[in-house]
């Protein structure tokens, strides 16, 4: 695997391009699944309270316009005075293409798709240390585009189990949302102040066992070979990191102290119906 580790302050290392290598084989993959869908399918609810097939792939097509103004350096796709919100925001998105038909959504994305290879090399050639505003704080441009990955990873998942399929992603690209699944719940416990500094080992088709350190202002997901605090199943893990599936006490074995921090996110991105 190219990306070593995933840094808030430096980036992907050694290579940023490893991050686009995972994020084209996703979108190729998932533009030839959504073709091959009939009208029901699109219509089918996913894991995402009241959101359709149709509705997760618009708003893949959503974070793609974020991604791409993101790279060019451009004005946001989505511009707002108000914090982002990860129940609230992606609605306010989805606004701009209501009543869009399937077609209309799967033109979307593969134009999309083919404008963040430009705008990547863009980026590469002239954002060097730059960072942008991510959900949870400032973030090197790379990392940030390891952000769209995950989203993108996981809303994939979404997609092929509402419609009863396998979720056939590549060791890399499981490896990459690990580091970065991980990277984002660390992230979440530093604003609460605590600091992280512990090893997950995550099993199944392609293992992976990652160390997560964050400090107020830093946070990294490296790929190591280290003895884990933590253990668990690679899918299941990082859906319940991201508010799906079972809690992560019940999918992780481990000290539960260690573990605690970590379930936070999962309260950003499922908040409860009193919120």
């Amino acid at each position: 695997m190219g990306a070593v580790f995933v840094d808030t302050v430096t980036g992907v290392s050694p290579d940023p391009s490893t991050v686009l290598d995972a994020l084209t084989a996703q979108r190729t993959r998932l533009l030839a699944l959504c073709r091959s869908l009939d009208d029901g399918d699109w219509a089918r609810p996913t894991r995402c309270d009241a959101w359709t097939v149709h509705h997760v792939v618009r708003h893949l097509v959503d974070v793609s316009h974020i991604d791409v103004a993101n790279l060019l350096g451009k004005p946001p796709a989505f511009p707002s005075d108000q914090p982002f919100d990860p129940v609230t925001s992606p609605l306010r998105w989805l606004e701009s293409s209501e009543g869009a038909t399937p077609s209309d959504t799967l033109d979307a994305f593969a134009r999309t798709a083919e404008e963040e290879q430009v705008a990547f090399a863009h980026a590469a050639a002239t954002l060097g240390a730059r960072t942008l505003r991510g959900p949870y704080g400032q973030i090197h441009w790379t990392a940030f585009l390891t952000h769209v990955f995950w989203d993108a990873w996981i809303h994939e998942r979404d997609i092929v189990f509402a419609l009863g399929r396998a979720h056939d992603a590549e060791a890399n690209e499981d490896h990459l949302a690990a580091l970065y699944g991980v990277l984002v719940a660390a992230a979440t416990a530093t604003l609460a102040g605590v600091d992280i500094d512990t090893v997950i080992a995550l099993h199944g088709a392609h293992p992976v066992t990652v160390r997560a350190t964050a400090r107020q202002g830093a946070v990294r997901a490296s790929q190591v070979d280290e003895p884990a605090a933590l253990r668990g199943e690679l899918g299941a893990v990082l859906d319940a990191l991201a508010g799906r599936g079972a809690p992560l006490a019940t999918v992780v074995d481990g000290p539960s102290e260690t573990l605690e921090p970590l379930t936070w996110l999962r309260a950003f991105m499922a908040p409860s119906p009193s919120r």
